[in-house]
């Protein structure tokens, strides 16, 4: 070969480099733009969530668990998370465990106490308890999984 198509072979390889060099840049910086804020699940976001856990009382736990329609139902594990949405209820995570039996259910109570009222929230509350659901009728609130404080609770528990 040539001087001169070396020559070409050189330039078309630096070219291509500093091509390559400039993606894998724009790469980077997109990439640490993205990271700006703090990845989901970092620990700031756990001390966020975590800082919206309560306890729930012992009163308002036994009242909830008076309701289950569960075989040997018992309320194993519990917490209480605040909404902000609409009138602010609590909303309280259960993992309910009985005879072949262990689900986690949602539901809501306008105080953390056993003279509030108190309704169901999911599915499995619905099913496997007497509370009344929070479908917005007859003074309950309108709840579903996914509204603020549901997904909070159950991961306080989970």
């Amino acid at each position: 070969m040539s001087r001169w198509q070396w020559a070409l072979i050189a330039i078309f390889l630096l070219v291509g480099a500093a091509g390559v060099v400039a993606l894998v840049a724009e790469a980077g910086r997109e990439a640490a733009g993205d990271y700006e804020k703090e990845p989901p699940g970092s620990p700031a976001e756990i001390r966020e969530r975590a800082a919206r856990c309560n306890e729930a009382p012992d009163e308002l736990v036994r009242f909830i668990a008076s309701g289950l329609r569960v075989a040997d139902g018992k309320i194993t594990e519990v917490a209480a998370v605040r909404s902000v949405d609409g009138e602010r209820p609590w909303l309280i995570a259960t993992r309910i465990q009985g005879d072949e039996f262990d689900e986690l259910a949602v539901f809501s109570a306008d105080e953390l106490s056993e003279s509030g009222n108190v309704f169901a929230v999911d599915r499995i509350a619905e099913e496997f308890s007497d509370w009344a659901v929070a479908d917005g009728t007859e003074g309950s609130p309108e709840l579903v999984l996914g509204d603020d404080g549901t997904d909070e609770a159950l991961d306080c528990i989970d």
